[in-house]
């Protein structure tokens, strides 16, 4: 790490600029990442719940397998 910000102490300003746009560039790029395989956990999480609940497993045991809350799925029960 501290070689790094010697390193980018030296740089000239448009090689930092550089370096600072290709940073910001995999942080966002990581962060996108997370967030898509978050969303498409919670999908099919939501998928898993609507099954469950349409053969009749109670809430709190549907709460349990797939993580949601029960305010989740009774928004998601609402919307069946």
């Amino acid at each position: 790490m501290a070689y790094e910000t010697q390193s980018l102490v030296s740089q000239s300003g448009s090689e930092r600029a550089w370096y600072l746009s290709r940073l910001k560039f995999e942080l966002d790029r990581e962060n996108n990442y997370n967030t898509a395989i978050d969303e498409g956990e919670t999908r099919k999480a939501i998928a898993i719940a609507r099954n469950l609940f349409r053969k009749g497993l109670p809430v709190d045991l549907i709460s349990e397998t797939t993580g949601l809350t029960e305010e989740e799925l009774n928004n998601i029960i609402l919307s069946i």
